[in-house]
């Protein structure tokens, strides 16, 4: 069998999404590895090609986290997962190539008039804010598609409020100068005080580099658990890591326990999650909840859970 050397051309790039996405990166950019690979071979043919490599993926994925599961997340998963594995296999055995190629990889251009509305959205809010009719705001549209049959500029101008363009490169509504710098008829004055100082708070906040505190304990909340990941992460080996916590007045360990306990009242004051997953979620077994939840709030996670929906 002859491979069409631009064959490549496509796959490659089709195997290093899906890559990444498997490694934590890209997140739903895996889905566009079928549609790229379906330019250059059938569809059917670009999923079965993937599919080897998603299998491996996921096999060593498996590996690395089998000591880590959970009955009643799979029992959830599980048959949701099994129909979808039969609609996918029964489209691609009975449905005609050219339709999947179009449910693969849809052509339909966004309607003009999906455009049209969302610019009146726009339009209507900012007469509502202003307090002022569109024709006095002195703005100007353009649209980046051929005026309808059966219209005039007129029929445009009058429901729209504002001067019209057709046939634009792109679509754009321009404002006067000195319209954004209009005081607002329903603003509160201390109410803009108060929202200015805060926003002046915001700029201050950015031009300063966060306390290493501050950043150790985001990644924590994003999952890093261990002090070395999360060195890696900030650029700094785990001795100057804990060095700078040092001068901050806390260590890893206690950010790491803080930021466990957070998230185990969060989840204890959600009903639906049983408290297995709870254990799970937060990498204890059960028993390890039990004390870690009579460490934290000198009760039991069952008793926590009803003071917590109790209010």
């Amino acid at each position: 069998m002859t491979i069409d050397p631009s064959i490549y051309l496509a796959a490659i790039p089709a195997v290093l999404l899906v890559g990444l996405t498997k490694g934590g990166m890209g997140e739903a950019l895996a889905l566009m590895g079928v549609p790229i690979l379906a330019m250059s071979v059938p569809p059917v043919q670009a999923a079965a090609i993937l599919l080897p490599i998603l299998v491996v993926m996921d096999g060593v994925s498996l590996w690395i986290w089998r000591h880590h599961n959970s009955r009643p997340l799979l029992t959830i998963l599980l048959p949701g997962a099994i129909v979808g594995v039969a609609v996918g296999w029964a489209t691609s055995a009975y449905v005609p190539r050219d339709a999947l190629r179009l449910i693969i990889e849809p052509r339909i251009p966004h309607p003009a008039a999906a455009y049209e509305m969302d610019l009146c959205y726009v339009l209507r809010m900012m007469s509502l804010l202003l307090g002022r009719p569109g024709q006095d705001m002195g703005l100007s549209l353009g649209l980046g598609h051929a005026q309808p049959a059966g219209t005039t500029l007129d029929d445009y101008r009058s429901r729209l409020g504002c001067e019209v363009v057709f046939d634009e490169p792109c679509y754009w509504l321009e404002l006067p100068a000195a319209l954004p710098r209009q005081e607002l008829p329903g603003s509160h004055p201390l109410l803009v005080q108060t929202l200015a100082t805060q926003a002046d708070l915001q700029l201050k906040l950015l031009d300063r580099e966060p306390a290493v505190t501050a950043r150790v304990s985001h990644l924590i909340a994003l999952g890093a658990n261990e002090v070395e990941a999360v060195a890696a992460k900030l650029g700094l080996s785990s001795r100057s890591l804990q060095r700078r916590l040092k001068e901050e007045g806390t260590n890893f360990g206690v950010l790491r326990d803080s930021a466990q306990r957070r998230r185990a009242e969060q989840l204890l004051s959600e009903p639906r999650v049983a408290l297995k997953e709870v254990a799970f979620f937060l990498g204890y077994e059960e028993r390890g909840l039990a004390v870690a939840c009579q460490r934290w709030f000198g009760a039991s996670p069952g008793a926590l859970r009803a003071r917590l929906i109790a209010g």
